[in-house]
């Protein structure tokens, strides 16, 4: 069958990469075709792209119709479903769940009363609320403007990460981890000079146990997780295109390569936790998510 069947327009492929679409929940996401279920997704910075069903089905590739990072797919399943993407890159992969994988928050109520002013809860349905939506925890943000061809609320994340707690744990954990800085020079050395593979990584995984050493010893879990966790708002903002990405790669790219570089086995340590109460799958998605993103 003619890929031109299901697959997207181009024009409506360049609007949306050069965030001028103004419907891109008709474009991305889950939609019926006369070939089938299609699945589209936007993940910049991906040069490969699954899509992982939350039911447990093999997972599937999405084929690359843009450089930057849109991919469509023919569905091998009958009806909607769950899923999250396994994007990649030359740097490694990474976990998305795509916000185009549900359905809206707000009715067609809301719509209504919001067009004709007679909406009397809207600091309920408008602005950035933590939701349970279709199951899966996060935050919905709504936003009435009229007149504007985009939105974003990019520079609000920045002002609130360099004015808030998360910067001042940033600069305490600089001064906290200099003796391991320190501590570890001589080790990296030895790294940058080792031929054998097999000696790099064991280097490695030395120096790596020496930072969770020293995290445990010197009590820096919390404002370690605090930091971390600071970057998921940008991460989900990134993903539903709400954000502008060059504002976000100038203001933040250098610091998420660094803190990630740092605290890629602590994250890793609590994810693999061996006790299920202090284990967290999903720690540090969001920086790790930037991370990959930012590389390219």
């Amino acid at each position: 069958m003619e890929a031109s069947i299901w697959e997207a327009g181009g024009d409506e492929v360049a609007a949306l990469v050069g965030a001028r679409h103004g419907d891109p929940f008709g474009l991305l996401g889950l939609h019926e075709t006369a070939a089938g279920l299609v699945l589209r997704a936007f993940v910049p910075g991906a040069a490969t792209l699954e899509a992982v069903p939350d039911d447990g089905a093999p997972a599937f590739a999405l084929g690359l119709r843009d450089p930057a990072g849109f991919f469509e797919g023919l569905v091998p399943a009958a009806g909607r479903f769950g899923y999250r993407l396994r994007a990649g890159n030359a740097g490694g992969s990474w976990m998305v769940r795509d916000a185009y994988a549900f359905g809206p928050v707000l009715g067609a109520v809301d719509d209504h009363l919001l067009v004709e002013g007679t909406h009397r809860q809207l600091y309920e349905r408008l602005g950035a609320h933590p939701i349970t939506h279709e199951g899966v925890d996060g935050v919905h943000f709504a936003v009435w403007a009229p007149n504007a061809q985009r939105v974003s609320v990019a520079l609000d994340l920045v002002d609130r990460f360099s004015d808030g707690d998360a910067q001042r744990a940033y600069v305490k954990l600089s001064d906290d981890l200099k003796p391991w800085w320190d501590m570890i020079q001589d080790q990296q050395r030895k790294i940058m000079a080792a031929t054998v593979e097999s000696e790099r990584e064991a280097l490695i995984a030395s120096r790596d146990e020496l930072l969770l050493a020293f995290i445990r010893d010197h009590n820096l879990a919390a404002p370690i997780d605090q930091l971390v966790d600071s970057f998921e708002p940008f991460d989900r903002c990134l993903t539903v295109h709400a954000c502008d990405e060059d504002v976000i790669r100038r203001s933040i790219a250098i610091d998420v390569k660094r803190l990630y570089r740092t605290f890629k086995p602590y994250i890793q340590a609590k994810r693999d936790a061996p006790k299920p109460e202090e284990r967290d799958k999903d720690f540090g998605k969001g920086l790790e998510s930037l991370f990959f993103r930012f590389l390219s």
